[in-house]
């Protein structure tokens, strides 16, 4: 509203320490993944996701068109809210970084069970 005082168009006084971030991380377990097809364009789909060891861990089928498109330009954003988590309100992070797809026995033998702890507490 105008004339109240309050800047609206500030939204550095929107901002997460470090421990909430990771709070929000473990608590959350769905992600908005982003990363670009062959004509460059952006596109994103929402995931389940299990926050371990720095990074966010997805699973799906290589039958998916992300997983050629990932392997040819594996550069992606991650976006996590806290909707829907005990987190807290209006709380939203998003990272960019680069993706890897594994599929060693190793990180499924970890990666299964975690996932299923954090989609069924």
């Amino acid at each position: 509203m105008a004339g109240d005082g309050f800047n609206y168009e500030d939204v550095t006084v929107y901002t997460l320490d470090d421990a909430d971030e990771e709070r929000m991380l473990e608590l959350q377990t769905e992600c908005t993944f982003i990363w670009a097809n062959k004509e460059g364009w952006p596109v994103g789909v929402i995931m389940s996701y299990v926050w371990a060891k720095g990074c966010f861990w997805v699973t799906l089928t290589s039958q998916r068109a992300r997983v050629p498109a990932m392997r040819r330009d594996n550069r992606c954003a991650v976006c996590v809210t806290s909707k829907g988590s005990k987190a807290g309100h209006n709380q939203t992070v998003t990272y960019k970084g680069l993706c890897e797809i594994l599929d060693d026995d190793e990180t499924k033998a970890w990666f299964y069970p975690a996932l299923a702890a954090a989609l069924n507490p």
